[in-house]
């Protein structure tokens, strides 16, 4: 991603590791084989919300008589952990479990300062995630890296599972965060902005 490295003012390319969510809720599915029979229990007592009823995959899957998805939120919030720098902690949760898995930890210090206010470095995170959840909604490990390209000599496990079932499928239902996350990661008008 686009960033800033430490003492140096210039624009540069930073690295941000990640856990892709989808091979998290693989790791999930794996080990709670109970979810899908929770999930058609917890859709037949009405206990999720409407926006999981009426999403298109949801209404999609049901007429084509498949197993309905899972319901997966993104939580993003800044962490201090000193005097002088914070992170901001993106987590994946199970909508319905609320068991979090941390996907990535983003230093505020190296966010993008060309005046983009630091879409730049989370612009690309953002794409990451759109890839990771595209495969998640599909219900398969994905075929090629986040940026398009082939697999390369690190991803031997990731191409070993290239196109593999995840064990169940799942939409992004809840992306939650305070409003500072929300502006400032996701480009949202602050409440000061007078053009708003």
């Amino acid at each position: 991603s686009p960033g800033s490295k430490l003492r140096d003012t210039s624009r540069g390319k930073v690295v941000i590791p990640i856990q892709p969510p989808h091979e998290l809720f693989a790791a999930e599915m794996a080990k709670n084989h109970d979810l899908p029979g929770r999930l058609r229990a917890a859709i037949a007592d009405g206990e999720l919300p409407p926006s999981y009823t009426t999403h298109p995959i949801v209404v999609e899957r049901a007429a084509a008589g498949l197993e309905p998805p899972m319901p997966l939120g993104i939580y993003m919030d800044a962490v201090p952990y000193s005097l002088t720098d914070t992170v901001v902690g993106v987590w994946l949760y199970n909508v319905l479990t609320q068991r979090r898995q941390l996907v990535a930890v983003i230093r505020k210090r190296i966010v993008c300062v060309c005046g983009c206010l630091g879409w730049c470095t989370c612009c690309h995170f953002l794409h990451c995630l759109r890839w990771s959840f595209r495969s998640l909604a599909a219900g398969v490990h994905p075929e090629r890296r986040h940026d398009g390209e082939e697999w390369g000599e690190a991803d031997a496990q990731r191409a070993h599972l290239s196109g593999t079932p995840l064990g169940s499928c799942a939409i992004l239902l809840q992306f939650k965060g305070d409003w500072a996350e929300l502006c400032e990661r996701l480009g949202y008008p602050t409440w000061q902005l007078g053009l708003r």
